[in-house]
């Protein structure tokens, strides 16, 4: 059923059980978040203390979405092992294991199998996170508060990244900040999960299963609308996330060349950060939360997130042609970076309550969901390693080309299953 033709939507108290999910899945995601960004930050000094090379240096963040690409596509197979839920404790502990062999590595070898590693493990809980509130709370508005206070808590955990580095890390060493900054969020995640009640039986599901092979049947069959939404959403959230993360790589943040001073004579090479630790709180913490606040404030109010979702897309596509074609100063061009950022989040808000909205059976959604992401985290390796290797000129033409795509994409949804 498409987006548009949707009941409208009830309020629905939250139960103690599903607060106390919430809770655990919104630490859950600011900790996936802070992963996804401790390398950027990190990484001048971890590249002074192992004394990386130039190849090495760009391959921690590569080796990290190369994970997250592999976690995200085999995460459908270890889900239909173990259950949802099981799968997101054992994830946890392998997380903190990781972050404490990244800490007392001296390798550099070592050094980028944990990156890829944490990658992994990231691109295994992340969406997992986002599939078990589907599955555990059914109601439509409970479901749709969910998922935005899930991905809400994405922007937070990079504010909380960003703050504590500005405040912390010269002080403490990178090795020190990648503990305390890490595992607080993935242990308490861990704990919280431990205490929740599963409502889905899904224990239950899997010992009988054990009992008796194939007594218990899931549906993971896909229907025409299914592949089209995982298909054409595929496609969305490849050029979303190739946006997002190549704007990261050419922003100018306070982990840049020009905005760093590395003490060379100090054993944990710590790091004096630069004046533009506002502009990156804006850009990568405020920004996108007020965008995803207003997103989720339109869609309480017009119910149509594929619409939506169609507007963000055109306007995004819209100020990367200015961008591209305006000779403009780089405060401004600065401030539309910011915008283009935040519209990246609202975006990728409203894409996955239209998943939840059209795709009703829980198995087939968790694997579509699974495949989107795992082809999608295609897109950071493509985006931050064209920043990498082209010009500023070249990369905003990559971003304004998969912007269209986004724009085909969202626009097939739109007539297809109307």
């Amino acid at each position: 059923m498409a987006a548009d033709e949707q009941k409208p939507i009830l309020p629905t108290p939250p139960s103690p059980q599903h607060g106390l999910l919430l809770t655990a899945l919104f630490i859950l995601s600011m900790g996936d978040a802070v992963e996804f960004y401790l390398a950027g930050i990190l990484t001048p000094a971890i590249s002074c203390d192992l004394s990386l090379g130039e190849t090495k240096y760009g391959a921690l963040n590569v080796l990290f979405y190369a994970g997250y690409c592999t976690g995200s596509l085999i995460g459908g197979l270890v889900v239909r092992k173990g259950g949802i839920r099981f799968t997101i404790l054992c994830d946890l502990v392998a997380t903190v294991v990781v972050t404490i062999a990244t800490v007392l590595s001296h390798s550099a070898t070592v050094l980028l199998v944990t990156r890829y590693a944490m990658g992994l493990l990231v691109g295994i809980n992340w969406y997992l996170g986002l599939a078990y509130w589907k599955e555990q709370c059914r109601e439509p508005d409970l479901a749709q508060k969910g998922v935005f206070l899930y991905i809400l808590s994405f922007s937070f955990g990079i504010m909380t990244l960003i703050l504590y580095a500005y405040f912390a890390l010269a002080a403490i060493g990178w090795r020190v900040f990648f503990v305390t900054c890490a595992v607080p969020f993935h242990l308490i995640s861990f704990l919280l999960l431990l205490c929740y009640r599963d409502t889905t039986a899904e224990k239950e599901v899997i010992e009988k299963d054990k009992e008796c092979p194939g007594a218990v049947q899931e549906d993971y069959s896909f229907t025409k609308t299914d592949i089209l939404v995982t298909g054409l959403g595929s496609c969305l959230m490849f050029g979303n996330i190739a946006q997002k993360y190549g704007l990261i790589t050419l922003l100018p943040t306070v982990y840049q060349e020009d905005n760093i001073a590395l003490d060379e004579n100090s054993e944990n090479c710590n790091i004096v950060y630069g004046g533009q630790f506002l502009s990156m709180v804006v850009i990568h913490g405020i920004g996108p939360i007020m965008a995803k606040g207003l997103s989720y404030y339109l869609l309480r109010v017009y119910n149509n997130s594929l619409q939506l979702m169609t507007g963000a897309v055109l306007v995004k596509l819209f100020v990367f042609v200015a961008i591209t074609t305006l000779p403009l100063s780089p405060t401004p061009r600065d401030i539309l970076f910011g915008f283009v950022k935040a519209m990246t989040t609202a975006e990728l808000l409203l894409f996955w309550i239209y998943q939840t909205e059209v795709i009703s059976v829980n198995t087939v959604r968790t694997s579509s969901g699974m495949i989107i992401e795992g082809i999608s985290g295609l897109g950071p390796l493509l985006g931050t390693t064209i920043v990498a290797v082209l010009p500023v000129e070249a990369c905003l033409v990559f971003m304004t080309s998969v912007g269209a795509l986004e724009v085909v994409s969202v626009l097939m949804l739109l007539l297809v299953l109307k």
